[in-house]
């Protein structure tokens, strides 16, 4: 009686511990299905707690009476302008109500990422080993002259950032809608 009782505990103990655990914190990183999560958005959430999320990063960076939002069929972008600058992040809906695209300003990238001592190149890098993607080589615009970085991931998505300091996450829509 008193193995099987001891076999029971064992076993209850192995289940516990090898069960999935819940992520409580925001992560950096690519999670278990495959969505980068940035600042709180991840591509396929609900476009609503995007739109929340988006305003809470305004607010907690300290903007509260002059944040605006301009608010089409298919997005939102939220921004404030701030002495002769303007801080954006617009965000797209698909068909779905889910987040399908994601741009943020220079300006924004250097508010929220804490990036403006840091050139595009060294952002980029940092931004590359924070979100464990795979080094992103630069390349030139020959149309508009900029040069820009761009990961396409196997997931459906991709993100490029520009010299600017702009960048976009969006899904990869199939070529025949």
């Amino acid at each position: 009686m008193r193995k099987t009782i001891f076999l029971i505990t064992i076993l209850i103990f192995f289940i516990v511990q090898c069960s999935p655990k819940s992520e409580t914190k925001e992560s950096n990183t690519i999670n278990n299905e495959k969505r980068l999560v940035v600042k709180g958005l991840s591509l396929g959430m609900d476009f609503g707690k995007a739109r929340e999320r988006v305003l809470k990063l305004f607010e907690d960076a300290g903007f509260t009476s002059e944040i605006e939002t301009d608010i089409e069929a298919d997005k939102t972008e939220v921004f404030i302008e701030d002495y002769l600058t303007i801080i954006s992040i617009q965000i797209w809906k698909d068909k779905d109500n889910k987040l399908s695209k994601i741009e943020m300003s220079g300006y924004a990238t250097n508010k929220f990422f804490n990036a403006t001592n840091i050139s595009a190149e060294g952002f980029v890098k940092e931004f590359a080993k924070n979100y464990n993607l795979p080094e992103m080589k630069p390349k030139k615009d020959e149309i508009v002259g900029y040069t820009y970085w761009k990961y396409e991931s196997k997931e459906g998505w991709y993100i490029k950032i520009n010299d600017a300091k702009y960048f976009i996450i969006e899904t990869i829509k199939p070529k025949f809608d």
